[in-house]
């Protein structure tokens, strides 16, 4: 056993925990996880779970949501998650509305979604309140609602609702009862929808662009949301099929997963998906990329290569990356063109624009000639929303 675990605390937790309590397995768990012993914390985490820590079921369903430590299995790690939040777990229930509204392990369904919320909400949960403050339609009929959930989602702490409050700090909260039921009727419309088109400009390699998809609250909540996360970015390596910081990429990104997404950006996934015609299961984590000034992404492309062994066991395993999708969440920047070589072609959207490939032609047959750059910005900062999609859902 690595010293940096302290083998004292170890055996008195086994102690405590081979009895069955549940709180010392998930500290186990914990404690192996940190260690980089995976087998051991998935160990104790399962026991954990089988013992009703509501916290490790709620974990344990994530790992199965994206494969940690455990094959990936959507339905199973939805099923766990359920459970903790039958038992009223504020946590649980926000994990759950995002499960709802991606269709991530379920059917997609916007009005659980947001039931969820309101049942986390109801509890003092900020995260709950400030997606239903967000959720609620513009206009005046709205704004004294929508306001009064963003202040108390603010005064508990929800830095999005902090960010979203146009009006400075939030006062005090009066005690006045929020009408739960105009909530929910206001908030569990059918979620965002998108009226621009997009423009198939090119047909071999299939490009398309379009007017604006995303509106500037949008673009400004995930831009606000991928903060906390963003890191350097990485690229997969093809040999190893390991996830790997390389030259080729300077710039920092994030990813979406579940624990990271809410039912807002499940919403955006859900409506860009229906912007290029493919099923929203298809679809892979949304992604936020930033880039500063010098910062770049050298030619790539975006499909897997049958040609590499590593490419054909990440097919096999999840399909071919077939399509992709690029919004550009602001434009206040120089330069930052996507650049096509093959193509002597380059775009650059206004914010809240698109830009839409394929990776494969109509046959399915990967395309050399969808090789692309992101190039970088020479003055301010860029933004912008990544999406892939394969050609099967998401297991």
């Amino acid at each position: 056993m690595k010293k940096t675990l302290g083998e004292g605390r170890i055996g008195a937790l086994k102690t405590v925990a081979r009895k069955g309590d549940a709180v010392a397995c998930a500290q186990l768990s914990g404690l192996y996880e940190a260690n980089a012993e995976p087998r051991k914390a998935l160990h104790w985490l399962r026991r954990a779970a089988t013992g009703g820590d509501v916290t490790a079921t709620t974990r344990l369903g994530l790992w199965h949501l994206v494969g940690h430590h455990v094959a990936m299995d959507s339905a199973g790690g939805f099923r766990l998650v359920r459970r903790a939040a039958d038992t009223g777990s504020d946590l649980a229930l926000v994990l759950l509305a995002t499960l709802h509204a991606g269709g991530i392990g379920t059917a997609a369904s916007f009005g659980r979604a947001v039931d969820c919320l309101i049942g986390a909400a109801r509890r003092g949960n900020g995260r709950a309140l400030g997606q239903l403050g967000f959720l609620l339609p513009e206009g005046e009929d709205f704004t004294t609602l929508r306001l009064a959930l963003l202040r108390a989602a603010a005064i508990r702490g929800d830095r999005m609702a902090s960010r979203l409050l146009a009006d400075g700090p939030p006062p005090l909260e009066t005690g006045k009862a929020l009408d739960w039921g105009r909530v929910r009727e206001a908030a569990a419309a059918p979620g965002l929808t998108v009226s621009a088109k997009l423009d198939w400009r090119r047909k071999a390699p299939r490009i398309a662009t379009s007017g604006r998809v995303l509106g500037d609250r949008i673009c400004d909540y995930l831009i606000a949301a991928a903060g906390p996360y963003l890191q350097p970015a990485t690229v997969n390596d093809a040999y190893r099929g390991e996830e790997i910081r390389d030259a080729s990429r300077s710039n920092r990104a994030m990813g979406f997963w579940p624990v990271e997404s809410d039912v807002v950006i499940e919403s955006v996934n859900r409506a860009l998906a229906g912007l290029i015609g493919l099923a929203p299961e298809t679809g892979e984590a949304a992604g936020i990329l930033h880039y500063v000034p010098g910062q770049s992404y050298a030619p790539h492309h975006d499909y897997c290569d049958p040609a590499l062994p590593v490419h054909v066991r990440q097919i096999a395993a999840r399909g071919q990356r077939i399509a992709s999708l690029l919004v550009y969440l602001n434009d206040d920047y120089e330069g930052g063109e996507t650049r096509f070589p093959a193509l002597d072609w380059q775009f650059r959207g206004q914010r809240g624009e698109a830009l839409a490939f394929y990776n494969v032609s109509e046959s399915g047959a990967i395309d050399p000639a969808t090789l692309h750059t992101g190039m970088p910005p020479t003055a301010g900062e860029k933004w912008l929303l990544s999406k892939w999609f394969r050609d099967r859902p998401r297991q």
